[in-house]
C-alpha cells in the first residue's frame, strides 16, 4: 500500500487479508478492511459482486487499483485511511482464484420519459 500513487495504478497489484466486511445500509459498493503485509490497514470499496464473494479471512489481490488517501472532518472527529476502489470483478483474484461470473451483479439502469 505504501508505494500506491494517488489514482490509477496501472500495472500494479496489492494483496490483503481481509479483516472485516463493513455492513452498510446502501447495496453498492461494498466496503471491506484489508490489511497488507505490513499490517497497513486500508478500505477497499469494490463494485458489481455480490455480498458472498469475500469473506473475512480471505486473501484478495487488487490488480491495477485506483487509490486514495481519504482525509475528513465529519461531527467534531478527524478521520483519515487509505482507500481502494475496484470497478470490475476482473480486478479481483481471492484466495489465488478469478471470481467467477455468478459472483458478478450486473447492474442497470431504467429511464422513463414523462411528459
Amino acid at each position: 500500500m505504501d508505494l500506491l500513487s494517488e489514482g490509477l495504478n496501472k500495472g500494479i497489484a496489492v494483496t490483503g487479508k481481509v479483516l472485516f466486511f463493513a455492513k452498510k445500509e446502501s447495496v453498492a459498493p461494498l466496503c471491506y478492511v484489508l490489511s497488507d503485509s505490513n499490517h497497513t490497514c486500508y478500505v477497499v470499496t469494490v463494485y458489481g459482486i455480490r455480498n458472498d464473494a469475500i469473506k473475512e479471512g480471505d486473501q484478495v489481490t487488487l490488480l491495477e487499483p485506483f487509490y486514495r488517501f481519504v482525509d475528513f472532518s465529519w461531527k467534531g472527529k478527524h478521520y483519515k485511511f487509505k482507500s481502494v476502489r475496484v470497478d470490475f470483478v476482473e480486478q479481483l483474484i481471492v484466495n489465488g482464484k478469478y471470481l467467477s461470473s455468478h459472483h458478478a451483479v450486473r447492474t442497470s439502469i431504467y429511464a422513463q420519459h414523462k411528459a
